[in-house]
């Protein structure tokens, strides 16, 4: 998680924040679904172009230089340049932010994909349980 720079709060805070590349991630993940009467050239030709346009959005992946730190005249160091402290000041706490974020990531994928698919089938079977809801026919 680290070596890729894979932060749960960063990939939030930017999926939330920036409409160019939560628009450009919904629309890959949206193709990815809909390939089913294509031809499977045409269909990865067209994802590889919708990928690479959500990389040029600026995909909070990697250790890239932070938005911040590309601006005329910033003066950023290194840890500034790579979003682990701010240049605004309050660096602690986006040293903590950084650290929880890849927390996250790390607990999220430990369990493994079965798991989550798991806890996913028990949350759904949990729904059907219990009685069925009246219908507007039967109230009245």
């Amino acid at each position: 998680m680290v070596l890729l720079n894979l932060n749960a709060l960063t990939i939030g805070r930017t999926l939330y924040t920036e409409s160019a590349v939560s628009a450009a991630v919904s629309a890959v993940a949206q193709k990815a679904t809909s390939c089913n009467g294509e031809n499977d050239q045409d269909c990865l030709a067209n994802l590889e172009g919708q990928l690479s346009a959500a990389a040029s959005a600026g995909r909070p992946i990697g250790w890239g230089t932070v938005r911040d730190c590309t601006e005329l005249k910033a003066n950023c160091n290194w840890w500034e340049q790579r979003g682990i402290t701010s240049r605004h000041g309050n660096s602690v706490a986006q040293v903590l932010l950084v650290l929880i974020g890849f927390l996250i990531m790390i607990i999220s994928i430990v369990p493994g994909a079965q798991f989550w698919f798991g806890l996913l089938t028990k949350l759904g079977t949990l729904r059907a349980t219990g009685p069925k809801p009246a219908t507007a026919a039967s109230r009245s």
